[in-house]
């Protein structure tokens, strides 16, 4: 599970700001509006020369942002900062840009299958009905598993 969770865990963490106040890190809300703006940009199918310039500049400036009010937290002492609503939200909407990546990409998976194995559409619709009930319960259990509330029985 490592060699497939790594990778995608690392591009989650740096293209999606902390949303809970506890996984607040200092360092990563400075340096993920790069890698969050480009991966909206590609997710979104919007890379051009025209917007990656203006991607870059708006990650500049937020990270610019981000560094200046970190020194002020870090005199204060403080958790989370005032604009935190903010981070929540962001983090919020790149969660749903990751749900549309990943229902498209299984979407695309199942229509490869109904070719390669020539598969009836109606039977493959069933199928998406069926995973689409079936896989919010898994990985909420799979997640409890991990944290070690879920039992084998």
């Amino acid at each position: 599970m490592f060699i497939i969770e790594f990778p995608l865990d690392w591009t989650r963490k740096v293209t999606m700001p902390p949303c809970e106040a506890e996984n607040y890190d200092n360092i990563l809300c400075i340096i993920w509006p790069f890698p969050g703006i480009f991966f909206t940009l590609w997710a979104l199918d919007m890379v051009n020369s025209k917007n990656v310039y203006i991607g870059f500049g708006i990650a500049l400036a937020l990270s610019y942002f981000f560094y200046i009010t970190q020194r002020e937290l870090k005199e204060k002492e403080l958790p989370s900062p005032r604009y935190f609503f903010f981070i929540s939200l962001t983090g919020t909407l790149y969660g749903l840009l990751w749900t549309y990546i990943a229902s498209s990409m299984l979407i695309d998976l199942l229509g490869l299958y109904v070719i390669v194995f020539r598969l009836d559409t109606t039977f493959m619709g069933l199928t998406v009905l069926g995973v689409g009930n079936a896989l919010p319960d898994a990985l909420t259990t799979i997640s409890l598993a991990k944290k070690g509330y879920a039992q084998v029985i």
